[in-house]
């Protein structure tokens, strides 16, 4: 027998030198799942950021590329704007706002004008707080030569074309000011008293 083997009689003594230290301190547990998820949340954040911003820009792009005419200039385009969306400038006429329903939704019919030249005007949804006559707005949406959803415009043209608006900015609202300072210039500069 060897000289390490002191006891001689083969049985394990703990408090002996040789005997294996077995290490109890405590360990994480590491979740394979959760290690997972950290590592691909980075990820999923930052794709849906993208998704945003595209969103974003694209909707700039779009906004961007709506052409502007005043009432004068999209009458005397009207074929050639067909269905396509711009934005107008008018004056609401004093006379011509009749409260309309189209599909069950408040809306509002009346003419707008600009040097002179009138068109008629269907916006759909509730007009902003401040409109009314012979305050200028910006309409965006587009020209249709159908029957429009009333019965006649109030001393409007009613002559088969109409503008289809969908959204509407007017003159005194912080967002129209910003978005068409040089218009407004113009406007005065032209009298159509904007």
């Amino acid at each position: 027998m060897s000289g390490d083997d002191i006891s001689g009689s083969g049985t394990y003594d703990p408090d002996s030198a040789n005997a294996p230290v077995e290490d109890l301190s405590p360990r994480q547990v590491v979740d394979a799942g959760s290690a997972k998820g950290r590592k691909w949340g980075p990820i999923v954040v930052l794709g849906a950021v993208i998704v945003v911003l595209v969103a974003v820009v694209a909707q700039g792009l779009v906004n961007g590329t709506l052409f502007f005419h005043e009432v004068d200039q999209a009458v005397e385009q009207r074929d050639e704007l067909g269905a396509e969306r711009f934005r107008m400038l008018g004056l609401p006429v004093e006379g011509t706002i009749e409260s309309i329903v189209v599909d069950g939704e408040q809306s509002v019919a009346f003419t707008v004008m600009f040097d002179d030249v009138t068109a008629d005007v269907v916006h759909i949804g509730d007009p902003p707080q401040l409109f009314q006559p012979g305050v200028p707005v910006t309409l965006e949406g587009r020209w249709m030569n159908a029957d429009a959803p009333v019965d006649a415009f109030v001393d409007g043209v009613n002559d088969g074309w109409w503008f289809e608006s969908t959204h509407m900015l007017v003159k005194h609202d912080n967002d129209y000011r910003n978005e068409n300072e040089e218009r407004i210039d113009d406007a005065e500069e032209r009298g159509a008293g904007a």
